[in-house]
C-alpha cells in the first residue's frame, strides 16, 4: 500500500479549466453551487454490473464536494467525475456540487445523512478529514460515520527556501537547512503554511523531530495558498512548507529553491529532487483527495463504484489530462484506502496537542 500523497495544483491549468472544457458528466445548478465539471474526451468502455445494478445510474449522481469552485478539490472532482461515469454500466451522468464551509463539515454531514443508495458521494480531504478531533469544534461524528471508498490524487508535500535570501545561500538541501537551524538556534524562523491541521504543517513538525531543533514556527495563513506564497515571497516568513502543485510556478520561475520532496518516490513534477527518505528524513506526507460514501451500502454496489474509479484512475486520457495539469494519481481503494486513513487518523492524535486539539 503506498503512502501519504497528495493533490498538484496548477494555476496556469486551474485558468483553462475555468473556462470550461465539458465532459460526460455535466454541472447543475443546485444546491451551494454546482458548476460545469471538467473533462475531455473518455474512452467507451465499463465496468460490468449486474442484477439491481446491471445499469446503474440511470439517473444522476451527486458528487458532493467540500472546497469552492476552481479550488484544487474541485478541479480533482471535476476531472474524475466523466470518467467514473463512464466506467459505470448505467447511462447516467455524475454532477459535482460544491458545499463549502464548516471546515469540509457541511459536506460531510450532506453525505452522512444521504442514502447509500450510489447517487450521492463526496470528496474527502486528507488530513484535514481528522479535524473532528479538534475538541474545540465538538464535531459529533467521525470517520466511522462514513464509507471511505478510494483515494484519487495526492499533493506531495515540500519546503523551500527563495533563492534570493542570502541566509540561505549555502543551504541547498534538508540536511543543509537543519545544520542551519541548529547552527542559529538561537532565532526563530518563521514558516508559511497554508492551514492549521494541514499537512504542511505536521510535516514541519516531524521534520523539527527528525533533524533535532526547534525554532521553526509556523505561519498559517488563512486565506490559503496564494496568501501564503505571497507572504513568503514578500519575506513575511523565512521558509515555505508546501506541497508540490502550490510551489511548482514558484520552482519552475527559479524564485525558490526545493530542498526536499516528502514522497515515498521522487515526484514526476520534479524529479531531479531528492525525497526526505533520501536525504535521511523518512517523512512521506501530503494532501490527499479522495471520495467517501454513505454507511450501510450495499456490498456490490459499493464494489462497483469502486471497480468505477479504479478503472477511471487507469485510463489513458485521464492521466494525460491530469499530468497536464500537474497532478500526480495515486489510486488507493476499498480496505486499503480504510487503512491509510486509520494510519493517519493516528498520526494526527499524536499531534493533538501541538495543533491545539486538545483545548
Amino acid at each position: 500500500m503506498k503512502k501519504l500523497l497528495g493533490l498538484v495544483t496548477s494555476i496556469a491549468m486551474m485558468s483553462c479549466l475555468l473556462s470550461g472544457c465539458g465532459g460526460t458528466a455535466n454541472g447543475g445548478s443546485a444546491g451551494s453551487g454546482s458548476s460545469p465539471n471538467t473533462s475531455g474526451p473518455v474512452s467507451s468502455s465499463s465496468t460490468a454490473g449486474s442484477g439491481a445494478y446491471a445499469n446503474f445510474p440511470t439517473g444522476n449522481i451527486t458528487y458532493i464536494c467540500s472546497g469552492s469552485a476552481g479550488g484544487g478539490l474541485d478541479l480533482c472532482a471535476r476531472f474524475i467525475a466523466p470518467y467514473i461515469a463512464n466506467y459505470l454500466p448505467g447511462t447516467g451522468t455524475i454532477t459535482v456540487e460544491n458545499v463549502t464551509g464548516g471546515s469540509n463539515w457541511n459536506a460531510y454531514n450532506r453525505l452522512i445523512t444521504s442514502k447509500p443508495d450510489g447517487l450521492t458521494i463526496c470528496t474527502l480531504a486528507t488530513p484535514q478529514f481528522s479535524n473532528y478531533l479538534n475538541q474545540s469544534m465538538q464535531i459529533p461524528y467521525t470517520m466511522d460515520s462514513y464509507t471511505p471508498l478510494a483515494n484519487c490524487v495526492t499533493d506531495y508535500c515540500c519546503i523551500s527556501v527563495r533563492t534570493d535570501d542570502a541566509r540561505f545561500t549555502d543551504v541547498n538541501s534538508l540536511t543543509d537547512l537543519a545544520e542551519f537551524l541548529k547552527t542559529n538556534s538561537g532565532t526563530d524562523y518563521l514558516v508559511s503554511l497554508t492551514s492549521g491541521g494541514g499537512a504542511d504543517e505536521l510535516v514541519m513538525y516531524r521534520f523539527e523531530e527528525i533533524a533535532g531543533v526547534e525554532n521553526l514556527e509556523g505561519i498559517n495563513y488563512a486565506e490559503g495558498i496564494n496568501a501564503s506564497r505571497a507572504g513568503f515571497l514578500g519575506g513575511e516568513t523565512d521558509i515555505y512548507s508546501g506541497k508540490v502543485g502550490d510551489t511548482l510556478n514558484m520552482f519552475q520561475e527559479g524564485t525558490v529553491k526545493v530542498l526536499g520532496v516528502f514522497a515515498a518516490e521522487r515526484s514526476s513534477l520534479m524529479p531531479d529532487i531528492p525525497t526526505g527518505a533520501e536525504q535521511g528524513f523518512d517523512i512521506v506526507l501530503g494532501s490527499d483527495r479522495g471520495i467517501i460514501v454513505p454507511n450501510d451500502m450495499d456490498p456490490e454496489l459499493y464494489d462497483l463504484l469502486l471497480s468505477a474509479v479504479e478503472a477511471a484512475s487507469k485510463d489513458p486520457t485521464y492521466l494525460e489530462q491530469m499530468a497536464a495539469g500537474g497532478y500526480e494519481v495515486n489510486f488507493i481503494g476499498g480496505e486499503d484506502y480504510i487503512a491509510y486513513l486509520r494510519e493517519i487518523e493516528t498520526m494526527v492524535k499524536g499531534y493533538a496537542d501541538m495543533l491545539g486539539y486538545n483545548g
